[in-house]
């Protein structure tokens, strides 16, 4: 582009230098700068596709990429929470997603990375979901020990819901499994569960500013109580082959902290 803009200057120069072309010297230059200006205006127009072009074919690779992996992992937990991590091999996993093992390890390097990501996907997924319970608690009350009631209803019909047994709680089963899995990983856990303890003591902590807890059991205990419920719940729910009791546990934990706070 930069070579053909300096011909045609070279060009109109040497038409203005021209004696007998004086006259037409203007017309000449304004002819150049319409011409280059189209020709400007159409090469970014290409460029500016063959841009665009190339950023949808960019998008549309990352999306399959991503796609791959979502669908590895949900392959993974579904035979995971069956079989357990010991029992499952590779092989498993490619043949259920449908995948080449060139697949499978181009997006883990072995099953101690697929574990990672697992719980890690595990975790985040549980996180999003009580934070859109209480979220949707916060709306309907400023009382704190309604809007945990409200999660627990919340989440007690979200499990009812469900189209069938809950398939089980894959940090459960890794713990289960521990001597599978390293520090990272048991760490990772641990960390997680943390977090749901902490969710819950910090709530209970503001119901207890404005209600009187009616036993010495603390704060903490109280809040771990959450987990107990929904993972024994679990476990009940597989061995009967029904969501009531989970739904029932989780029932329990509601009406353990109306009777153990009182205004």
């Amino acid at each position: 582009m930069g070579c053909l803009l300096f011909f045609l200057f070279c060009m109109t120069k040497n038409s203005l230098r021209s004696g007998s072309q004086e006259s037409s010297g203007p017309r000449v230059w304004r002819w150049v700068v319409k011409f280059t200006l189209k020709l400007y205006l159409r090469y970014s127009r290409t460029l500016a596709t063959a841009s665009v072009r190339s950023l949808r074919q960019e998008m549309s690779v990352t999306a399959r990429t991503e796609s791959t992996r979502e669908r590895i992992l949900s392959v993974a937990e579904s035979i995971i929470l069956n079989n357990g991590f010991s029992g499952t091999s590779i092989d498993d996993i490619i043949k259920n997603a449908a995948i080449t093992k060139g697949g499978f390890f181009y997006h883990f390097n072995g099953k101690k990375e697929l574990a990672k990501a697992l719980v890690e996907r595990y975790l985040e997924q549980d996180n999003r979901i009580f934070e859109e319970l209480f979220f949707a608690s916060d709306q309907d009350s400023d009382d704190p020990l309604k809007q945990i009631i409200g999660f627990l209803d919340r989440f007690a019909a979200m499990v009812e819901n469900l189209d069938e047994t809950h398939p089980g709680c894959l940090v459960a089963g890794f713990t289960y499994e521990s001597q599978q899995f390293d520090e990272e990983i048991q760490d990772l856990i641990k960390q997680g569960v943390l977090v749901w303890r902490k969710l819950f003591q910090l709530r209970l902590e503001r119901v207890s500013e404005q209600y009187s807890l009616q036993t010495d059991i603390s704060i903490t205990a109280i809040a771990d109580m959450f987990t107990s419920c929904v993972e024994g719940g679990i476990i009940l729910s597989r061995i009967f082959k029904s969501n009531d009791a989970l739904v029932q546990q989780v029932q329990l934990y509601r009406e353990f902290l109306r009777l153990a706070f009182v205004a």
